[in-house]
């Protein structure tokens, strides 16, 4: 009998070992990165019919695809969008895509190594600021974000009828992303009654937004400038009710530019002492009494967040009404955020607000009574990007707790900071779902611009840390 080769035997034995091995493992694999918001396929072959377990993980994200999903030997298209958390779109980059199939002769698992693409083109929100339009003088209002930066089409349609009709664009000046509409048809004004406005996109994936609206033939309501009542700038208690009529009321501003900001001075005379400065457009005023020209109101100031009572020209203010079904809470000495919706507590999350420094006592978040401002999907500083950004006190916004620009993306610098302050001034807020499921991702795709925020002052921890850093505090 003739001997066969040794090495010709070893390479038989190798590759009858990794035919066998490939007939009884569980394979994975993504034919294209993952794409947020598109169907994505992936193939799942499998030695034996099983109930299967998805997951894809990274330093940012954590989150089960499927999970106990019955599936029959062989392969197995699994179809995932690309989201977790709250609908939130998974990160560009490297992610680990698991897999386990649990059947009655055993146990198979399997990994693969996938990348996240850039998202779809989608319709990510469409937000109304109030219910209502006032056809003499008013303009109605709705936050909106797409991935692709692209206009959505508009129509519009009377209730419980059909032939919706297009609807014209007003530009706001301050957010492109703002869709802004007195109420003008191509034959003039449209008549009053109760309405269907939709929102669509040119895309396959996106969803269709029918937002009621009630369009009424008056101008819309004027709030006088005058003395705020007391609990109305903010809550004289923290039951739901005081604060609900806190969120509610209408809140006095300096006319301008959401990143301009204005004087606070000691006298009602323009060359007076400056007290502090004050944001226009989203940071609200106490009007403690009305002088000539000039209103006597109460702030907290950008210089260290301390809290003055000074004079500003009547001509410079006006009184507007925030959104009446939202409302948040920011608690600084426990460094949460509570959502309100229609007068009770939705939800709530852990925030991280400004830390003073001594020689930037201006990090100090400031509280008050602010309305949510320009809206902003990302911005980078000082080596991070922070996501999900809304303007609340002129260079200081509420956003996502912020991860490197550059490397593995992650988390982990600003997580472990998260629930105490830490910030330059901005509104942190936490990644992971709190009460009620609120996080970053959350308040941005749900909470319109116009709504109030109430930021609770910290007096007794804001003055030690001032003593702490040398400073002396100022109240």
């Amino acid at each position: 009998m003739k001997k066969m080769p040794l090495a010709l035997l070893c390479l038989m034995v190798l590759l009858c070992g990794t035919a066998g091995a490939r007939e009884d493992s569980l394979r994975i694999r993504v034919p294209e990165p993952i794409k947020p918001y598109a169907d994505n396929r992936i193939l799942v072959t499998s030695p034996a019919a099983g109930k299967l377990t998805l997951r894809i993980t990274s330093r940012a994200v954590d989150w089960t695809i499927a999970e106990d999903l019955p599936i029959d030997a062989g392969e197995t298209q699994v179809n995932y969008n690309g989201l977790f958390t709250n609908g939130e779109p998974i990160h560009r980059g490297g992610f680990t895509l698991s897999a386990v199939v649990e059947g009655e002769s055993g146990q198979w698992t399997a990994e693969a190594k996938v990348q996240g693409g850039n998202p779809a083109p989608f319709l990510q929100y469409v937000l109304p600021r109030s219910d209502t339009l006032y056809l003499k003088g008013g303009i109605w209002q709705a936050d909106f974000h797409h991935t692709t930066s692209r206009k959505p089409q508009v129509t519009i349609r009377k209730a419980g009828e059909d032939g919706a009709r297009p609807v014209s664009w007003l530009r706001d000046q301050e957010d492109s992303r703002v869709f802004s509409w007195d109420g003008t048809m191509k034959k003039g004004k449209i008549a009053p009654g109760d309405y269907i406005i939709t929102f669509t996109a040119n895309d396959k994936n996106s969803p269709v937004y029918d937002i009621p609206l009630r369009v009424v033939g008056q101008a819309p309501p004027e709030y006088p400038l005058q003395a705020t009542p007391e609990g109305h700038f903010l809550p004289d208690s923290l039951d739901d009710d005081a604060v609900w009529r806190a969120i509610t009321a209408p809140i006095t501003v300096i006319k301008g530019r959401q990143i301009v900001r204005d004087k606070i001075l000691a006298a009602p005379d323009e060359k007076a002492e400056v007290l502090g400065l004050v944001s226009s457009g989203t940071a609200g005023l106490n009007v403690l009494e009305i002088t000539g020209d000039y209103a006597r109101v109460g702030a907290w100031r950008l210089q260290d967040g301390g809290y003055v009572e000074g004079y500003i020209l009547k001509s410079k203010l006006e009184t507007l009404l925030p959104n009446q079904r939202w409302g948040l809470v920011l608690d600084k000495e426990a460094q949460t955020l509570t959502v309100y919706r229609d007068g009770k507590p939705e939800g709530k999350t852990r925030t991280s607000t400004g830390m003073m420094t001594a020689t930037a006592p201006k990090q100090e978040s400031r509280a008050g009574a602010f309305t949510l401002g320009q809206r902003l999907p990302y911005f980078d500083n000082l080596g991070f990007r922070y996501k999900y950004a809304v303007r609340v006190d002129g260079y200081n916004l509420m956003h996502q707790l912020g991860h490197p620009t550059s490397g593995q993306m992650n988390f982990d610098a600003e997580d472990a900071v998260m629930g105490r302050k830490a910030s330059h001034g901005c509104l942190r807020i936490d990644r992971f779902p709190g009460e009620g499921g609120v996080n970053a991702f959350w308040l941005w795709a749900n909470i319109p611009s116009g709504t109030k925020l109430l930021v609770l002052d910290d007096k007794p921890q804001r003055h030690a840390r001032m003593l702490e850093l040398g400073l002396e505090p100022h109240n």
